[in-house]
């Protein structure tokens, strides 16, 4: 007689690979990191380039590589030394310059 076929199975190395849940969620994430860092971002650069009212606009602030940025809601005049002195004098601190320490100072 001839002896029954079985399958070894070897157990997966990512078992929750196998949940469409998981999946999903991954997927998810992704394309959440594709769109928010290579897409958006383009569409922007795209955007900004048929307004040329952005071009050196004080109201408006510029990102790190000169994107447009977010709209400035209060406009101060006045020396970079005039303002630091006004903004000590008021106990007013500088805020620190972002990157990764501030960054996980402002999330923790």
């Amino acid at each position: 007689m001839d002896e029954p076929l079985t399958e070894s199975r070897t157990p997966s190395r990512w078992p929750y690979f196998k949940n469409p849940v998981v999946r999903g969620l991954i997927g998810f994430l992704i394309l959440y990191f594709v769109i928010a860092y290579l897409v958006a971002p383009e569409l922007w650069v795209h955007y900004a380039r048929k307004h040329p009212s952005f071009d050196d606009n004080p109201r408006i602030t510029k990102t790190h590589d000169g994107h447009p940025g977010d709209p400035l809601n209060v406009g101060i005049i006045g020396t970079e030394q005039q303002l630091k002195s006004i903004l000590k004098a008021a106990e007013w601190f500088p805020a620190d310059p972002l990157g990764l320490e501030s960054d996980l100072r402002i999330g923790i």
